[in-house]
């Protein structure tokens, strides 16, 4: 940190500025992750290796590979929960983290579960105003309250998921793994 910071004191401010965006990755500079993966090299600023939802038309539909898997989109919050030997932290799409207690009935490993976020009162899911915002909520402050749970989609290795390797693993393999990394944790 102290290496930083004094090399950035040594720049104009306005560069100084924008180096400091890039490095909390906050990008609000004129600059994209895509260009600075060029310019710093390909995993300078992470990207999420993840699939998202797509509207469902015509155009969509005709790209479809039969077989395929649905899966059903939730109103929660999109999160990854990265699991390193016994360590989990809970993240949004975007990096933050969200600070809630851990699935305790996850095994140790290294893995990343993706999957949306969700929040149940009394044993009902809350509406998507109300669970998102205890979920934004947790951004901030951590909270000890139990009722997350979280729908997994998929299961990436850790190396896989930060760029550390390439995937080898096709989606139904990944599944089946997931299958047997959730089985002990009851608020998954």
């Amino acid at each position: 940190k102290s290496y930083v910071a004094d090399f950035l004191s040594h720049l104009d401010p306005k560069y100084a500025d924008i180096i400091e965006r890039i490095i909390l990755k906050d990008l609000k500079c004129g600059v994209n992750k895509g260009l600075a993966n060029k310019a710093f090299g390909k995993h300078f600023i992470r990207t999420q290796p993840c699939m998202l939802a797509k509207a469902f038309n015509e155009k969509n539909l005709s790209k479809i590979t039969f077989p395929a898997t649905l899966q059903q989109k939730m109103d929660g919050a999109r999160c990854t929960i990265s699991v390193v030997d016994n360590l989990q932290k809970c993240q949004t799409r975007n990096g933050k983290t969200i600070h809630i207690p851990d699935f305790e009935g996850l095994p140790t490993g290294s893995y990343v579960l993706d999957g949306e976020l969700l929040h149940y009162t009394d044993g009902v899911l809350d509406d998507r105003k109300t669970g998102n915002g205890l979920i934004n909520s947790a951004l901030v402050t951590p909270t000890n309250d139990p009722n997350f749970k979280l729908v997994v989609w998929d299961c990436i290795s850790w190396e896989v998921f930060y760029g550390h390797k390439d995937s080898t693993e096709t989606y139904s393999e990944r599944w089946n793994y997931m299958k047997t990394i959730i089985a002990n944790e009851p608020n998954i």
